[in-house]
């Protein structure tokens, strides 16, 4: 059993058994709710008799009736909690199992949450009869963190009279028994309130509690110009009793915030504390409130944001007292930015845990917030400076958080591109360099590029390591795949070797739906799929259906059906969607040529096309404002990846690629710009190609192929101007004198006037 289970099993147990005193107030169950109890009881003995399918026809009974908070606290108390989570070991009973023991937590957390009748047990807490202060006071304590509204206004007394004193003591001693679940309501009271009665006595039950969570508002405290003596010396003491330290040892309360909100960012739960269930509290100050009770209170957030929640309020605390504090700013952004993506991941996730209904719930929720975030986390990122995005993309990438890092090195880039050249410092310039090696392929991609377009000489980049990056971010792009699906080695290996000497790269699986499911786990880019047909009809439809229909890595790929006459085979009437149905005799260099030209290098039909276009525009941009002669970059490197973005992508990303060759393609890529030239792209395009094989000729020796001069002499016998000049300029460039270009032009009927 995982650790988190093991947690959330104790947390079930605790608190049932604090809810247990409570449980009586819950109303009779009506007919609906036996039936529900009825089929909880036959599951639990299916399951101990080892009928695990009977039980899980009973559980899932359970289910459909939609058991209420009554009905999951009644199945608390009949449910074993070790041996329930035994249950969820047994793979058929797992789902519903788990879903069940939400139901069961949620209804003990509500109970507790809810303090029925408060004003009657605070008043009877404060009875001189013992036994109605005992009763008060278990009742109180089954509440939790929950009660400490209600209780801690009892701090206020002026404990003046005897009985005031033993009131006080009560509360006291309560709040310190709730122990971790009190510090934090009461972190918020020694913050919020101007009482320095209250201020005093909050912190010596902190002191009590030792949470050190405590320690940056205790020491906040020492330096609030309005706390009093005796407000402060509690505080000491208290920080004393916690760290075994004095508030000198430990530097300033800043500091403490910061070790504390790192904590919270490395989701430290030893330090911080565990969750529990889907949801979590996060305890705020509310000076609006008329009463100290309505001042005390708490937001219920998704588990999973807790965490970085509670960083982000650590933060706010600290910036309070020192806004410049570069630390709490990067702790800042880095929480939001990964709550950010934490919504954005679970608006679309597929989410187990507490079942459709809730699946529903949480992805709508997701949703709701990330609209939010999307208007909010912009804004704080655009206020921050470079170094403290920097520092906040450092603390993401140690948290291996790929979507965060992702977003934060996009800002950096854009921040770096309005402020201008030379506006890269050496921390951010580090900080990138640390992108690199992320394990998050877009992060590394994107860092390149940032760093390319902020830093063209290098002067601040490692140039090797971002020209790998960059290559293989061009390469990843640039490149065609086909997924090619064949039992048969011979077969297979036949087709492999074609496709790789087209300058194809090859995925390859056997034809079972699990194996090609393991071949497409890296989500690569497919452009093309070749699939056996000599399989059973039924296996052969599912393939065919999963591919184009309902996985988005393939589904805008071609399909060609390759059949060996020799086997037997399906029908394939049926499939509407395939593109062509090939023979054995097909694998071969002269038949997939030509397919591969008009369904792969002609235009990219991979799933990833549009991302993959903006990555190549965005590279061959940045490559284009680098002066080779004013670099480190080892930009050979790139080279062949934007020969082959050339082709496959829109005009706007050719041209960019264009852009970049002129400035720093060597010989090979004449022939390539040449094929551009003579293409059938718009008149700009094939100019520009035409002017960047000139500038390649001009710098380089060897000259232009046959190929290349027969483009050229083409565009120089053509109708439009801009392209004869440039196609002059080449040939003229490739080795051409001027009367042999002039001779061209009258040889075509040109040039006599």
């Amino acid at each position: 059993m995982c650790k988190r289970a093991k947690r959330w099993g104790i947390a079930v147990a605790v608190a049932m058994a604090f809810s247990a005193g409570l449980v009586g107030t819950v109303r009779a169950a009506d007919g609906q709710q036996q039936q529900i109890l009825d089929a909880f009881r036959k599951g639990i003995t299916f399951y101990e008799t080892g009928e695990y399918a009977a039980a899980q026809e009973a559980f899932a009974q359970v289910l459909a009736m939609d058991p209420s908070m009554g009905a999951a606290l009644k199945m608390g108390d009949m449910a074993e909690v070790g041996v329930f989570y035994k249950m969820t070991e047994k793979p058929q009973l797992k789902a519903d199992v788990e879903r069940i023991l939400d139901l069961m937590l949620r209804a003990a957390r509500q109970l507790k949450r809810e303090v029925a009748e408060a004003d009657r047990l605070v008043e009877e807490f404060q009875s001189a009869d013992l036994v109605v202060y005992g009763n008060a006071r278990i009742a109180l304590q089954g509440h939790g963190p929950y009660a400490v509204p209600y209780v801690v206004g009892l701090l206020e007394l002026e404990a003046a009279e005897q009985q005031q004193q033993t009131v006080v003591a009560h509360a006291v001693s309560l709040l310190a028994n709730l122990q971790r679940d009190a510090c934090l309501p009461l972190i918020r009271v020694l913050g919020g309130t101007d009482s320095q009665l209250l201020k005093t006595r909050v912190a010596d039950v902190l002191g009590q509690i030792g949470d050190g969570r405590a320690v940056p508002a205790l020491m906040a405290v020492l330096v609030d110009a309005g706390a009093g003596e005796q407000a402060k010396a509690s505080a000491a003491r208290a920080v004393v009793s916690i760290t075994g330290q004095s508030p000198q040892e430990l530097g300033s309360a800043v500091d403490q915030s910061v070790a504390l909100g790192g904590a919270y960012f490395e989701q430290d739960g030893a330090q911080v504390g565990y969750t529990y269930g889907m949801t979590a509290d996060i305890w705020e100050w509310n000076p609006a409130g008329e009463a100290l009770a309505d001042k005390v209170v708490y937001e219920e957030v998704p588990n999973y944001l807790y965490y970085q929640r509670m960083t982000a309020e650590v933060a706010l605390d600290g910036l309070a007292a020192e806004p410049g504090n570069k630390d709490l700013q990067a702790l800042l952004a880095a929480a939001l930015v990964r709550q950010f993506a934490l919504c954005e991941f679970f608006k679309t996730a597929d989410i187990r845990l507490g079942g459709q209904e809730l699946e529903a719930q949480v992805k709508q929720d997701a949703a709701q917030r990330a609209a939010e975030f999307a208007v909010e986390v912009p804004v704080v990122l655009r206020m921050l400076a470079a170094p403290v995005l920097a520092q906040a993309l450092q603390l993401t990438l140690g948290a291996n958080d790929g979507p965060a890092s992702l977003l934060l090195v996009k800002t950096l880039g854009d921040k770096l591109a309005a402020a201008g050249p030379d506006a890269l410092d050496a921390e951010t310039a580090v900080a990138l360099a640390a992108a690199l090696g992320s394990g998050d392929k877009d992060v590394r991609y994107n860092a390149a590029i940032v760093l390319v377009s902020a830093d063209p000489a290098a002067a601040l980049a490692p140039a090797q390591e971002v020209m790998d990056v960059m290559g293989a971010a061009l390469a990843a792009a640039a490149d065609r795949n086909a997924l090619v699906i064949m039992d048969n080695f011979e077969l297979r290996n036949k087709l492999v070797k074609v496709l790789r000497d087209q300058g194809v790269a090859t995925i390859e699986s056997g034809v079972l739906e699990d194996r090609i499911e393991s071949a497409l786990t890296l989500e690569p880019s497919v452009d093309i799929i070749f699939l056996a047909g000599n399989v059973p009809a039924g296996r052969l439809g599912r393939i065919v259906t999963d591919l184009l229909g309902g996985d988005p890595r393939t589904k805008a790929a071609p399909l060609y059906v390759v059949l060996d006459p020799a086997d037997e085979a399906p029908g394939l009437g049926d499939y509407a969607n395939i593109t062509a149905v090939l023979s054995t005799d097909d694998l071969r260099s002269a038949k997939i040529q030509p397919i591969l030209q008009e369904q792969v290098f002609a235009q990219s039909r991979s799933a990833f096309t549009e991302q993959e276009e903006a990555l190549v525009l965005k590279a061959a941009r940045a490559l284009d404002a680098v002066n080779p002669l004013q670099t480190q970059y080892p930009l050979g490197d790139v080279e062949l990846p934007l020969i082959k973005a050339l082709t496959g992508y829109s005009e706007e990303v050719a041209s960019a690629a264009v852009g970049s060759l002129a400035a720093f393609g060597s010989g090979q890529t004449v022939d390539p710009l040449s094929r551009l030239v003579a293409g059938e792209g718009s008149e700009k395009l094939r100019v520009a190609a035409c002017r960047a094989a000139a500038a390649v000729l001009k710098r380089t020796v060897g000259g232009a192929s046959e190929e290349a001069v027969a483009v050229l002499t083409e565009a120089l016998a053509g109708d439009v101007q801009a392209l004869k000049e440039a196609a002059a300029e080449a040939l003229s460039a490739a080795g051409l004198s001027a009367d042999d270009v002039l001779l061209l032009l009258r040889t075509e009927g040109l040039g006599e006037q």
